[in-house]
């Protein structure tokens, strides 16, 4: 759910197609029956620019806060 992924950068565009993936999306959430991970890369690679830091997507704003509960995964260097 990286800001760019989701919603594509395409559908940005077009109202009718970020509500699309909008709709998409709650679809997606709500069949969820008791626990539900939403997560982001927070490094990505960009053609334009090469590696890059990551946003949440727009449409995590959209979750009512009271809902998330935030969590970050390092990885441990060996």
């Amino acid at each position: 759910m990286a800001r760019g992924t989701r919603p594509t950068s395409y559908s940005q565009e077009r109202e009718d197609e970020l509500e699309e993936e909008r709709r998409l999306m709650y679809v997606a959430i709500t069949r969820a029956r008791k626990y539900l991970a939403v997560a982001y890369p927070a490094i990505g690679y960009s053609r334009q620019f090469g590696m890059t830091y990551n946003a949440p997507s727009r449409f995590i704003a959209d979750i009512p806060y009271t809902l998330l509960e935030p969590w970050r995964v390092e990885v441990e260097e060996q």
